[in-house]
This record gives structure tokens, sequence and C-alpha cells, in this order.
């Protein structure tokens, strides 16, 4: 157990249960607003469950650089591709019982058209602030730095594909749309749509 009030962490798009876990006992949260873009992790992507099993969603973007920053990072429009993701959204849960009850407020987030990546995750987080009933404040970085000796520090834990081990965090089971197996730390959408105002108490 931490003795810190502040924990630092990357924005991630719309995060999985273990991120929330992670940051939930903090009374304020720092994220990263001076990194550069990292590819192949949960910034611009995030897993939910369907018929075909876990399937990964991804936010389409722009043409950027090496060293971009993350916080210009731009979502490209060229495509309608939110309805596309709505579309495997609705085919992955319209049968979970809360889905109608908060799809308005996901499609809702979509439809704004957000210029920046990271704008579009900070308002998924702060949504899911309200809806998991979260106390802790959020700040943001002013300048990059490679370690902080006074904060807790948790950039890094959730890179794509680290083992579940490593979130530090334990994921209860909860009633899931399909297969046989719970499937742990998935979108904190999974939990949402399947267990609605109950959601809370998993986090």
């Amino acid at each position: 157990m931490h003795n810190n009030e502040k924990v630092i962490i990357e924005v991630h798009c719309f995060p999985s249960i273990c991120y929330f876990k992670t940051i939930k006992s903090y009374q304020q949260i720092i994220l990263e607003a001076e990194e550069s873009f990292q590819k192949q992790t949960y910034r611009s992507r995030f897993d939910i469950l369907t018929s075909q099993g876990v399937q990964t969603v991804s936010i389409p973007l722009k043409k950027y650089s090496n060293n971009t920053l993350y916080k210009d990072i731009e979502i490209n429009y060229e495509e309608n591709w939110q309805n596309q993701i709505l579309k495997t959204i609705q085919s992955a849960y319209a049968s979970a019982p809360f889905y109608e009850y908060y799809i308005d407020k996901i499609e809702e987030l979509f439809y704004q058209k957000e210029q920046y990546l990271f704008v579009f995750n900070v308002k998924v987080i702060e949504l899911f602030k309200n809806i998991l009933h979260q106390k802790w404040e959020i700040e943001f970085t002013n300048s990059f730095q490679k370690e902080y000796k006074e904060i807790e520090d948790k950039r890094g834990l959730h890179y794509k594909r680290k083992n579940i081990n490593d979130w530090e965090c334990d994921n209860k089971t909860y009633w899931q749309v399909f297969g046989k197996e719970f499937v742990p730390n998935l979108s904190v959408l999974d939990l949402l749509f399947c267990e609605g105002p109950l959601s809370p108490t998993f986090i």
C-alpha cells in the first residue's frame, strides 16, 4: 500500500479496469501531458470482449513524426470511423444489461470530434471518474521528468500486452456477455455495460 497522496500516470483511451484500480486510492492524479507519443500502447486503443474473443479497438490518427508530443497527436476524421467503432461496441454489448443506459454518453464522446487524442482521452477519464464515483482530482504535468522521488510513479505499468500480474490489481470476476471463462482487465466499458451502477464495487 502506498503512503503518498499523489500518483502520476499516462493517459489511456477507455482505460482498463486495472488502470482505475491502480489510481483509485489517491487524492490527486497527475496525468502525464509532456511525454512523446508511444505507439502500440493503450494511449490510442482499448480492448473489449466480442463473440470472437478479445478485440482491440483503435482510434485512427493523423500522420506524425517521431518524438511528437502525445498532446499534439491529432485524430484522423477522414473516414467515419466513429460509426464503425460504435457498431463494434454495439455488437459486443447490445445484450448487456446496462448497454442502453450508458451508450448515449459514449456516443456523445465520439461525435464531439475532438481534434487531439489527448483531450479526447482526458474527457473519457473525466466521464468515468463520475460514473465510478471516484474522488481523486486531476492535475497535469507541465514538463517531462524521467523520475519522481516524492510522487508515486505508475507510468509504464500499463503498456499493451503486459502480464496481468504486473498491473498490481485483483480483477474481481463479474458476468460477461461472451465466453465461459472470465476475461480480466478489459476496457472499463466491459464492466460498465455488464454491471452498471455496481461497477464502482469492482474498482
